[in-house]
Order: C-alpha cells, then structure tokens, then sequence
C-alpha cells in the first residue's frame, strides 16, 4: 500500500520487479480476425471481424511517434459501444484488458491490420496488485510492437535439439539476475506503449508499476509537481532480494482506495501529512539501504518493517 498511495502525492515511491511472468503468444489467423484468449480471466475468449472495428475512431500513430499524453476517448468509447458492448456475463477485468488490447492494436496497426489471435497468462494473481496489470500491459505492447515490427529484438543462440545430455533442458534459458536484458531503446518503446495500455486499464497511473515491469530492477519515483526533485531514478547494483508474498484471495478496488485516501486527506490534512511524512522517512532509508551494496539489505530491510 505504501507504492500505491505514496506515488499519487509528494512522497516517493520504491518499486521492484518480482520474480513472476505474465506470458504472451501470438499467432497468425487466415480469416482476417483478430482474437484473444486470457486464460486467468475467467477464461474469457472474444474475436472480431478486422474490417468490423470502429476504424474511423482510431488514430494512427507512426513509428517514431509518440502517443499523446492523454487517451483518445472517441477511440474508447467506439471500442466500448461497437465492438465490446456490454453484457451481464462479463468479467470486468477480461473486458478491460480486450479493451486495452483493441485499443493497441488500432493505434498501431494502421493499414496493416493483421490478422492474429492473443493469448495471455500470468503467474501473478490477477487483481492481487504486485503490478499485475503492468506486466499484462508490458506484455501486450512487446506482442504487438514485435508483430508489427516496430521493434526487434538480438537473436538467441539456437537450443540444443535434441539435448545434449540429461542436463540440458534442450531450450535456451537466459538468466540476467535482474539487470536489463533488452536493449535500452527497444525496452523504451516497449514501456511507452505500456504506459498506454495502463491509462486505459487505470485511467491516471503513475508509471511506476510498467516500468519495473519492462526494465527490471527497482527504481525511486517522485512524481512531479510537489517541490521535491521528481522523476525516476533506478537503484543500481540491486538484483534480488527475497520477500515473502502471500495471495489472501481477497479482492480489492485500488481505484476506490486511492479516492478514500484522497478524501481522507482533504478531511483531515494534518493526519494523513502526518502519515505520508512517516512513509517518506520509510522511503528514504529503505533507497539508502538499497543502494549501499555493502550492506545486509535483508536485514537492514527487516529493521524497517518492524519500524514501520
């Protein structure tokens, strides 16, 4: 909770990747259709007709473009009322993340429009937070950038088929120990796009979760417009750490917390300043902690637990 309601005000936010995956397939379809699959919501299953999508609500966005800081809501509510409209039988958070994918898809795709099925899953629990959204988001944009070649990524070596001995998994497996394992400017493309797609599942997010999610790492963020230096600062040296992360199956509306925490503050100023103070002081020895390699982070980062 501390990331979540410490980045929308003057406090600065700590964020790190967790050693979970959201996993994305793409394939071609012959039909001139376009479907998604995401399994952990609800199994939900949807296809569209190509030439069907509200084409004359999208605009196109080039390569080398940037989207603008705001969503096109000619673009949203045309994808809402045409070709999501809605039903009884939805999983809100599967039509939401159709909703994202379409949205990608028209912004980007132009006159090219092909013809492709999505599918989706996650090892993270989807609507636990943990940032499950932004790793959905980060993987959407990759399949997409990389279908329509707006990105491309170095070749990996060729597995070993068949293995070569009981060891060998017989596939390539590349461990990079949290540090950035695509290039900076194809990961920069990527996160951009991801921003996107987080607006259209959160409406104002901070940037924090689709950033950890596309470099890795850990990161500090300020956001801007409170005094304090704002901005993104990654914590060098770090690459693990291990934390204890319990699913307790009980689901949450991040968007009704933050707004209660809002109206918390406006009610009652002096208290919440009070409280957003005590988890900047936390913020700050726990970026200390983080960035000094030679200390025991765990350790150190156990004492702020039981301070805090």
């Amino acid at each position: 909770m501390i990331r979540m309601i410490n980045s929308r005000y003057e406090q600065t936010a700590l964020a790190a990747s967790v050693d979970l995956r959201c996993y994305g397939l793409t394939t071609p379809r012959k039909d001139n259709k376009v479907s998604v699959h995401f399994t952990d919501l609800g199994d939900y299953r949807h296809e569209w007709n190509i030439d069907d999508l509200p084409w004359d609500a999208a605009t196109y966005i080039p390569p080398g473009s940037n989207h603008s800081d705001t969503l096109d809501p000619k673009l949203i509510d045309a994808i809402s009322s045409q070709a999501l409209p809605l039903s009884k039988h939805d999983v809100p958070t599967a039509r939401n993340a159709a909703l994202t994918f379409l949205y990608l898809y028209m912004t980007l795709a132009g006159d090219i429009r092909p013809a492709l099925h999505f599918s989706a899953r996650s090892t993270l629990p989807v609507g636990a937070g943990l940032g499950s959204s932004a790793s959905f988001s980060s993987c959407a944009a990759s399949a997409l950038l990389l279908v329509l070649k707006r990105i491309s990524v170095p070749p990996r070596p060729a597995p070993s088929i068949p293995p070569s001995g009981p060891e060998d998994p017989g596939h390539v497996h590349v461990s990079h120990q949290g540090r950035r394992a695509l290039p900076t400017d194809v990961a920069e493309e990527i996160n951009r796009w991801a921003f996107v797609a987080e607006k259209v599942l959160h409406g104002n997010p901070s940037g924090v979760d689709n950033c950890v999610s596309v470099f890795g790492g850990a990161l500090a963020y300020t956001r801007p417009g409170f005094g304090r230096k704002s901005g993104m600062e990654a914590i060098l040296g770090f690459k693990s750490l291990r934390f204890l992360l319990i699913d307790t199956k009980v689901p949450r509306n991040t968007k009704a917390l933050v707004a209660g925490v809002a109206l918390k503050k406006v009610n009652e100023p002096e208290y919440v300043g009070g409280l957003l103070e005590a988890i900047q002081s936390i913020s700050d020895e726990a970026h200390r902690i983080l960035v000094d390699t030679d200390l025991p982070r765990e350790e150190q980062l156990r004492g702020l637990e039981v301070c805090s």
